[in-house]
């Protein structure tokens, strides 16, 4: 039998408590990430990933905005090696911006990794599907379940593709990483002025069990506060609103007020 997905490791101490994400089991659940201002959650994205790394579990990460030397450098800084996950094989990376660079950059004779993009540059998601399949079906056994990230899902959208086919490419997916146990993290851009964004944004939201939103200050930066944070677990009734700041190694995460700058 694999364990379950529980954060008992606690990257950001105070985003764990404040999601509750130490009295929630994880395994079979799906969980949405919604920013209105790129890179604004990118940090839940390395809280959960290095989670799931400490974890053992084995991790599927789909990168559609930034390369593995990004998300490497990130976890340096905060005491985790994807280099090294990679090498043993918990992580399986797959990088879509090397593999689009193919088609723009100098070297488009180059074959394209599992032919993950069309040659107009748009996304196969049927054929990333099936990419993502093979290595759900190979893994070897774990005693962990499953961890999909897909960072970040609404890109597709500028990539060319439909929200219709980006729905059937998380209806599918999801049922595949939820029948082997697993949990499904995604990251997606929010814009109310977006149509496309909306539809997406409104299919995931209403099938995840955890969604979490993450929006800039209205007044404008500070130095004290990055943002506002809002969480619900559906099914459950449980929800929350806070703010939080950044730095280079850890998120504080504080209620409506108590910040220095009270905005």
């Amino acid at each position: 039998m694999k364990s379950r997905f529980c954060f008992t490791f606690q990257m950001f101490p105070e985003v764990q408590a404040s999601l509750r994400l130490d009295k929630n089991d994880l395994a079979g659940k799906t969980v949405a990430i919604f920013e209105s201002q790129d890179r604004l959650g990118a940090f839940l994205v390395h809280h959960f990933l290095q989670a799931g790394l400490h974890a053992q579990a084995p991790v599927i990460f789909v990168g559609a905005e930034q390369s593995l030397g990004h998300y490497h450098a990130v976890g340096m800084k905060t005491g985790y090696n994807l280099i090294k996950a990679k090498d043993t094989g918990q992580l399986h990376f797959v990088e879509l911006l090397k593999n689009l660079g193919q088609i723009y950059g100098s070297d488009k004779d180059a074959p394209l990794l599992d032919s993950l993009w069309h040659a107009d540059g748009t996304p196969d998601l049927f054929n990333l599907h099936n990419h993502l399949k093979s290595i759900l079906n190979n893994l070897p056994h774990q005693s962990q379940s499953p961890i999909l990230i897909i960072d970040k899902i609404s890109l597709f959208l500028a990539f060319g593709a439909t929200p219709q086919a980006l729905i059937w490419f998380f209806t599918h997916l999801r049922h595949l990483i939820l029948a082997q146990g697993g949990s499904f993290i995604l990251l997606a851009r929010r814009d109310p002025d977006n149509p496309h964004q909306e539809a997406l944004s409104h299919f995931i939201e209403f099938r995840s069990d955890l969604v979490v939103q993450t929006w800039p200050l209205s007044t404008g930066k500070s130095p004290n506060v990055t943002g506002n944070l809002d969480y619900s677990w559906n099914f459950q009734g449980h929800q929350g609103r806070y703010q939080f700041f950044l730095d280079d190694k850890t998120v504080r995460v504080f209620t409506l007020g108590t910040s220095k700058a009270v905005l």
